[in-house]
C-alpha cells in the first residue's frame, strides 16, 4: 500500500510522472489491486492518454465488486460516453451498481448503451437460443463470444473465454486466428503474455514451415494470414512479410498487410508497386472489396456459419492501417464503424426474432416447470398435490390475455395452497414471456409471493387475502412490510427487479404507488376497527421509518430515493406534515 498511497499523493499534487511510477509499482506487487488501476487511469486521463486510461479503467471495472465503481460512477460514465468505445463495459458498470439505472442525469448514456448493444445482443440470443449453439457447437459459440466481447470493450471477458473456456474447459486447440485474439485480449487486459506469445509464435512458425501453397485449402490460407498477423503484431515484420507473400494472391487481406510490412521495412520501391497492383485489383472487382472500408449492412440471421459475419468484419478492422496507405485522394469516403454500427436489423427482423425467442422461452419454461414439479419432495409424498398443480397450471394457460384477471387467479391459487409455492416463480416467468402479465402485475405478484413464503416460514397462516391478513397484524409489522417493500424497489434485493431484469427507473415510481395504495387500504382497515385513532401520525411514522432506511444507504442510493420514492411519499402524506 505504500506505493499506492504515495502515488495517490503525487496525483493530488499533479506530479503525474511520479504518480504513474508509484502506482505501477503498486500494481506490479498486486495485479488484482482494483484501486491501483482506477487511480492510474485517472492520472492517464488527466494527461490526455485516453487509450491508457481506458485500458486501466476497463480492468478496474472487471476487478472491482462495485463499491468504488459506485463512488466514481459519474467520472467513469462521462469518460466511457465521450472518450471510449466500450458499451459492454458501461453495461458491466450498471450491473455492478444497479442503482445507477435510476440516475436521471445518465439516462441518455443508458439509452445509448442499450441501442449500441441491441443488434449484437439479438444476434447472440439467436445463435444461443434458436440455434442452440452453446450445446451443439460450443467451440464456435464461445469463439463468437470472445470476438464480440473484444470488439464491445470487455477485453477481460474475451481473455477469459479464450483462456479458460476454449483452451481449458473445452480442451480446444486454438486456431491461429484465435491465438491472435487471445494474445491481443490478454495484452489489452494487462495480463502476463509471455507464455501466450511464445506458444502462438511457435505454432505460427510450425505452420509456416509445413505450409504448401499449391495444395492449401481456403482455411489453411486464412491461417497463414493470421500467422503473419501474429508475427507482425509481435514485431517480427520480416517473417510476417514472408507469411503474407505465401497467400496474397488467394487471400486479398494478406496483400494489404504486405503493404504495411513493406512500409515498416522501408522498402519504398516495392511498396509503390504493391499499392499500384492492389488498386488495379480493386478496380477490376464488381465493387471495391476493402478500399472503402466496411459499409454497414443487414445482419444475415440465416447465415449457416454464424461466425462468418464477424469474421468478415474482423478482417476489415485488422487491415485499416494498411488500407490507408493504399487509398488516394478522390477515393470514396472510408467507413470503419464499430461492431455495434456495422450490422443492422430491421424492426420487422427484430420483432420476428423476439417472437421466436419468446416461443423458445415458453418451451424451456414448460420443461423447467415439469422438472421442478417432479423434483418436489412434497409432490412425491402426496400425489394429489402434483395433480392439483398440473390442473392449476393448465387452467392458467387457458385464461385470456388479461393481466388483471390472471393476476387475481394466480394470487388466489397461491393463497389456497397449503405448502410453499414452489412452482409459482415459473408461472410468473411463463406468463410474462407470453405477455399475459404486464410488468406491474408481475412485480406485484412476485412481491406477494415473497411475503407469502416469509409468512409460511414463520408458521403463520394466510386467511382471506394476503393484504387482509397483514392488516390484522400489529401496526409495527405493517410499518416493516411497507417500508421494506419501498426500500427494496430501489435496491433490487427483495422484489422482482432481479427476477425479470426490469429497469429500476421503470419499477421504482410505479411500484411505489402500488405499495402506497395497499398501505392506504391497511390504514383505512385499521381506522375502521378503531385501531388507528390518528391517521396523520400513522403515515408520518411510516414515512420517517422509510427516511431512516434512506439515511443508512449509500449516497447514490439516497439520491435515487429522492428522485423516485420521496415525490410519491410527499403526495401521500397529509399536507400539514412537516418535511
Amino acid at each position: 500500500m505504500a506505493y499506492y498511497n504515495r502515488g495517490s499523493v503525487y496525483y493530488d499534487q499533479k506530479q503525474y510522472a511520479k504518480a504513474i511510477e508509484d502506482l505501477t509499482k503498486a500494481i506490479e506487487l498486486n495485479p488484482e489491486f482494483a484501486s491501483g488501476y482506477y487511480n492510474r487511469g485517472a492520472v492517464y486521463k488527466n494527461i490526455g492518454e485516453n487509450a491508457l486510461a481506458q485500458a486501466d479503467w476497463v480492468r478496474f471495472v472487471t476487478l472491482d465488486e462495485g463499491g468504488i465503481i459506485a463512488q466514481q460512477f459519474s467520472h467513469l460514465a462521462v469518460f466511457f460516453r465521450d472518450m471510449a468505445a466500450a458499451p459492454y463495459v458501461v453495461r458491466q458498470m450498471v450491473e455492478k451498481v444497479p442503482i445507477a439505472e435510476a440516475l436521471l442525469s445518465f439516462q441518455g448514456l443508458f439509452s445509448q448503451t442499450e441501442a449500441q448493444c441491441r443488434v449484437v445482443d439479438a444476434y447472440l440470443a439467436q445463435v444461443d437460443t434458436l440455434r442452440e449453439a452453446a450445446t451443439k457447437q460450443p467451440t464456435a459459440y464461445h469463439t463468437l463470444l470472445g470476438y464480440v466481447h473484444f470488439e464491445m470493450g470487455t477485453v477481460g471477458t474475451a481473455f477469459q473465454i479464450f483462456d479458460e473456456i476454449l483452451d481449458n474447459q473445452l480442451d480446444h486447440e486454438l486456431s491461429l486466428r484465435e491465438e491472435y485474439y487471445y494474445l491481443r485480449s490478454a495484452e489489452a487486459f494487462q495480463e502476463p503474455t509471455e507464455s501466450i506469445r511464445a506458444n502462438a509464435l511457435e505454432k505460427a512458425q510450425d505452420f509456416y514451415e509445413s505450409f504448401k501453397a499449391t495444395t492449401a485449402s481456403s482455411a489453411a490460407q486464412t491461417e497463414m494470414y493470421y500467422a503473419g498477423l501474429l508475427f507482425f503484431y509481435t514485431g517480427q515484420v520480416e517473417q510476417a512479410y514472408h507469411c503474407f507473400t505465401k497467400v496474397f494472391l488467394q487471400f486479398p487481406p494478406a496483400a494489404y498487410m504486405q503493404v504495411l510490412t513493406l512500409e515498416k521495412l522501408g522498402r519504398r520501391e516495392d511498396l509503390d508497386k504493391k499499392i499500384e497492383r492492389i488498386r488495379r485489383w480493386e478496380l477490376n472487382q464488381p465493387q471495391p472489396q476493402f478500399l472503402h472500408g466496411f459499409a454497414p449492412r443487414a445482419l444475415p440471421l440465416d447465415e449457416p456459419d454464424f461466425l462468418a459475419p464477424i469474421h468478415a468484419y474482423l478482417l476489415h478492422t485488422e487491415i485499416v492501417e494498411a488500407v490507408q496507405l493504399v487509398r488516394q485522394e478522390g477515393d470514396a469516403p472510408y467507413q470503419s464503424p464499430p461492431l455495434w454500427e456495422a450490422f443492422t436489423l430491421s424492426e420487422i427482423a427484430l420483432l420476428r426474432l423476439r417472437t421466436q425467442l419468446f416461443a423458445k422461452a415458453l418451451i424451456t419454461l414448460d420443461k423447467q416447470y415439469h422438472q421442478q414439479l417432479c423434483a418436489d419432495p412434497v409432490a412425491e409424498q402426496s400425489r394429489w398435490r402434483q395433480n392439483q398443480a398440473e390442473k392449476d397450471f393448465a387452467e392458467l394457460k387457458t385464461l385470456a390475455s388479461n393481466s388483471e384477471a390472471l393476476e387475481l387467479r394466480i394470487a388466489e391459487l397461491i393463497r389456497t395452497w397449503d405448502t410453499d409455492a414452489v412452482y409459482f416463480e415459473y408461472y410468473l416467468k411463463y406468463f410474462y414471456c407470453r405477455e399475459q402479465l404486464g410488468v406491474l402485475a408481475t412485480h406485484s405478484l412476485y412481491h406477494y409471493l415473497k411475503v407469502f413464503k416469509q409468512a409460511k416460514a414463520s408458521t403463520s397462516e394466510i386467511n382471506a387475502t394476503l393484504w387482509e391478513k397483514l392488516t390484522e397484524e400489529s401496526s409495527k409489522e405493517l410499518f416493516t412490510v411497507s417500508t421494506s417493500a419501498l426500500v427494496s424497489v430501489t435496491t433490487g434485493i427483495a422484489t422482482a427487479g432481479a427476477f425479470l431484469s426490469i429497469p429500476m427507473a421503470v419499477v421504482a415510481g410505479v411500484f411505489t404507488k402500488v405499495v402506497l395504495q395497499k398501505a392506504d387500504i391497511f390504514i383505512q382497515h385499521l381506522k375502521d376497527k378503531n385501531q388507528l385513532p390518528d391517521y396523520g401520525s400513522f403515515k408520518y411514522q411510516l414515512v420517517n421509518e422509510l427516511r431512516s432506511e434512506i439515511e443508512s444507504q449509500s449516497t447514490d442510493n439516497a439520491a435515487a430515493y429522492e428522485e423516485y420514492i420521496i415525490p410519491e411519499l410527499k403526495k401521500w402524506v397529509p399536507k400539514e406534515t412537516n418535511w
